[in-house]
């Protein structure tokens, strides 16, 4: 496999700044994330009471296709 010649310099302060700028931004969407996580899980007993699936589940559901969904009993 031919060797990749790179003119990055990993090691310059406009690269550290880059990283730092970037690793800022996924602390921010990580965050983000949480938040939904703790709003999903706050909204379940809701959703499993109308036999309904959450949406990240819905949404994982969509997205692979060999994923079988967990059996709910019905409501009465």
């Amino acid at each position: 496999m031919p060797v990749f010649d790179s003119r990055i310099d990993a090691g310059s302060p406009e690269f550290a700044a880059n990283r730092a700028a970037m690793l800022d931004l996924i602390a921010g969407f990580r965050t983000l994330e949480q938040r939904i996580r703790d709003l999903s899980a706050a909204k379940r007993a809701q959703f499993v009471a109308r036999n309904q699936l959450l949406p990240c589940e819905w949404l994982a559901l969509s997205l692979d296709r060999d994923r079988i969904p967990r059996a709910r009993p019905m409501p009465r």
